[in-house]
C-alpha cells in the first residue's frame, strides 16, 4: 500500500486519535491536523486525501459533517470517517444524510476496539 495522506479535523482531540492511528495500526501515512472548518476547507482545497477524519462537534456551534460540501466539491475519491462519542442512532441520522462513510465511537473503552474499527475500514 502507498503512502496515505489523511485529514484530520478534531478541535481538541485529534493528536489524540492520530497517534492511535498511526502507532496502532502502523499505516505510512502523511497526516495533516485541523482544527476548525475553515483550515479544513483550505486543505482540503489545496491537496487531495486518502482519508478524513472528521470530528463531530467541533465546539462552539460548529459541526464536522459541514465540511462535507467542501469534500464533495474537492475529492475526487475520499474515504469519509466520523470521530463522535454522541449516541449512535442520532449519529448514524447524521452519517447517512450528510454522505459520511463510517463512524468511529470515542467511548472505547479498550483502544484495540477503536483501532479494530480503523483497520476493517482501511481493508474496505
Amino acid at each position: 500500500m502507498s503512502k496515505l495522506k489523511i485529514l484530520m479535523l478534531d478541535d481538541q482531540q485529534g493528536p489524540i486519535y492520530a497517534n492511535i492511528i498511526i502507532n496502532y495500526c502502523e499505516i505510512d501515512c502523511d497526516m495533516k491536523i485541523v482544527t476548525d472548518l475553515a483550515s479544513a476547507e483550505t486543505a482540503l482545497e489545496q491537496s487531495h486525501y486518502d482519508f478524513i477524519f472528521i470530528d463531530y462537534n467541533l465546539g462552539n456551534g460548529s459541526y464536522g459533517y459541514q465540511i462535507m460540501d467542501t469534500v464533495n466539491k474537492t475529492q475526487e475519491k475520499i474515504t469519509t470517517v466520523l470521530l463522535t462519542s454522541e449516541s449512535a442512532d442520532f449519529v448514524e441520522e447524521k452519517r447517512k444524510k450528510h454522505g459520511i462513510e463510517y463512524y468511529i465511537d470515542k467511548n472505547y473503552t479498550n483502544i484495540m476496539d477503536m483501532v479494530n474499527r480503523f483497520q476493517k475500514i482501511l481493508q474496505n
